[in-house]
């Protein structure tokens, strides 16, 4: 899949220095934004309300920078809000404009009560994405800034967001999780031969060495000195020259790369990660494996496999008013996984229909069976009363929306 979107990754921290009434209208306006109030020529009174990068110094410069072309480009964007557990996911369109948010500052530096002046660009086809389905992507994550190009998850983000499913491939894996396998293969009873048994790690994977991916104990005692890099071989040269330096008696050097074949060049073992990968997806822990680790992926071809379905029921495409509660009922059973989701939606395009309000007692009794908080259920409720249309959908656009809810 390709595409000329780019990703990017934003933060809204603690340290956002914003009062929390702005920070609840960020997340309920799906708005991504950066506070950087002060020009490098300003008086710093009043916060500023200029978009151009180069009224700003340090950091402030380059997240004026971001957002303006993330705008302007439009991208796919994933944003962690503080005081929430999910991150949101959606994208920006080209063409799209940033919009000065007004707030009021927060109390971390004194300025409580004055005039926050943030800069936001607002999010489409947007997403709430729980901890236990984002654990991967987010291990991913860029380690600084608060805005910042992710180019790392460009094809996850888009899937997410288009609700496309594609069977996991290599190139699907972070950097941590192919050292995760690298060094789970070397554990394997029927290796290569030559190539040397894992009995223990010796360090932590991967961050906590300067030269090295792998740092372990072999069966023969020996040390295995390892790197990991989804590069093809030509193209690591000084990688190489730098896992020699370690070279010695009792030291195995290896050296995961993208290759044709198992090799041995100048004292170093060449595996290939496509064999890596390959023995992970053979085994029978592989496809648990995979699952547990993109979980998202999972629960779409799940969703998505549900649209075949429709056409043994003989469900019809698009839907009489009359007939959308019989098929709501078959088609909530079909996506029996999404259990208590469909069933608060069901209940919900209900309300809608009726056109009445609700009391704080049917909010309770709502809640309890959706097993949703309160506040959670009235905003859903708020944002179906101003989308009217989610509760007359035909098939596959419900469908669509069941998987981006995932």
């Amino acid at each position: 899949m390709s595409t000329t979107l780019k990703t990017f990754f934003i933060r809204h921290t603690k340290k956002l220095d914003i009062d929390q009434e702005t920070r609840i209208r960020l997340w309920l306006e799906r708005l991504v934004a950066v506070h950087y109030p002060h020009e490098s020529t300003g008086s710093g009174d009043t916060d500023s309300e200029s978009l151009d990068p180069e009224d700003y110094t340090g950091r402030a410069k380059s997240a004026i920078r971001y957002i303006n072309d993330l705008a302007k480009s439009g991208g796919y964007v994933c944003a962690e809000y503080f005081g929430h557990d999910c991150v949101l996911v959606g994208k920006v369109p080209p063409g799209s404009y940033v919009q000065l948010v007004r707030g009021r500052w927060g109390s971390l530096n004194g300025l409580d009560g004055r005039e926050a002046v943030l800069k936001a660009v607002k999010l489409s086809q947007v997403m709430e994405v729980q901890p236990a389905a984002c654990a991967t992507i987010m291990a991913a994550r860029p380690r600084q800034g608060t805005i910042s190009y992710w180019p790392r998850a460009k094809g996850t983000i888009e899937r997410l967001v288009e609700g496309i499913y594609h069977s996991v491939t290599l190139a699907d894996l972070s950097p941590d999780l192919q050292e995760v396998i690298c060094s789970e293969y070397l554990r394997q009873e029927h290796l290569p031969q030559g190539t040397p048994r894992l009995s223990i790690l010796l360090l932590p994977i991967g961050r906590t060495m300067k030269d090295l991916d792998l740092l372990g104990l072999a069966l023969d005692g020996k040390q295995i000195c390892a790197q990991v890099t989804y590069s093809p071989i030509e193209k690591i040269r000084h990688k190489m020259e730098r896992l020699r330096a370690y070279a010695g008696s009792d030291t195995h050097l290896l050296m995961f790369c993208s290759a044709t074949e198992l090799a041995s060049k100048d004292g170093v073992h060449i595996i290939p990660l496509e064999c890596v990968f390959d023995w992970v997806t053979n085994s029978e822990w592989g496809g648990r494996w995979l699952d547990l680790n993109f979980p998202i992926a999972a629960n779409i071809k799940k969703i998505q496999s549900t649209i075949q379905v429709k056409e043994d029921l003989k469900i019809p495409k698009n839907l009489s008013k009359e007939k959308s509660s019989d098929w709501q009922k078959r088609a909530f059973e079909i996506c029996h996984s999404r259990g208590q989701g469909l069933a608060m939606d069901t209940e919900f395009k209900r309300i809608i229909d009726e056109g009445r309000l609700i009391g704080g007692e049917e909010l309770n009794e709502i809640s309890q069976a959706t097993n949703l908080p309160v506040s959670r259920v009235r905003n859903h409720i708020s944002h179906m009363r101003t989308h009217p249309h989610h509760a007359k959908l035909d098939i596959d656009q419900f469908l669509k929306e069941e998987i981006r809810k995932i």
